[in-house]
């Protein structure tokens, strides 16, 4: 699924939100950077199967690619741009936005409030029902940066 959100320039920029389609895309990427391996690509997309978690975080759970490298391939396949974390400094009003038991349960962190959008910070793309829940609690635009775990 895709959504559109404005980027410092005004410009929309189009994003995709995960899907598993996304993630086979994210194996491609992986593999065309000589990253992975056609055998731990599926070796892990059968594990994916049994254990039904994210392909992306198995990659990186597996230790076969840094979270980093990772992170800036699903940048690429997402649309949603990557920033370290410590690029960012967190302010107590815009983090208050976004209540605490939100931001564990999706593991993100609001790290901008602007001209009525919120930008929130994850270490995952987001998928389109975890959006469009957040869109309802918050009642505001949202933008996403993709960050190392914090």
């Amino acid at each position: 699924m895709s959504g559109t959100v404005p980027e410092k320039t005004g410009e929309p920029r189009a994003i995709r939100y995960a899907t598993d389609q996304m993630m086979l895309e994210l194996a491609h990427r992986l593999l065309e950077q000589h990253l992975v391996t056609r055998a731990q690509v599926d070796a892990l997309t059968t594990k994916k199967v049994y254990t039904d978690e994210a392909l992306d975080r198995l990659f990186i759970k597996e230790g076969i690619v840094r979270e980093e490298e990772l992170l800036l391939a699903l940048s690429e396949v997402s649309g949603i741009p990557f920033h370290p974390i410590a690029d960012f400094t967190i302010v107590p009003d815009v983090a208050a936005r976004l209540p605490a038991r939100v931001a564990l349960r999706h593991q993100i962190m609001p790290i901008k409030y602007a001209n009525g959008m919120l930008t929130l910070a994850g270490f995952q793309v987001p998928d389109l029902s975890t959006v469009d829940s957040l869109r309802m609690l918050l009642n505001c635009a949202m933008d996403w940066i993709l960050c190392t775990q914090f």
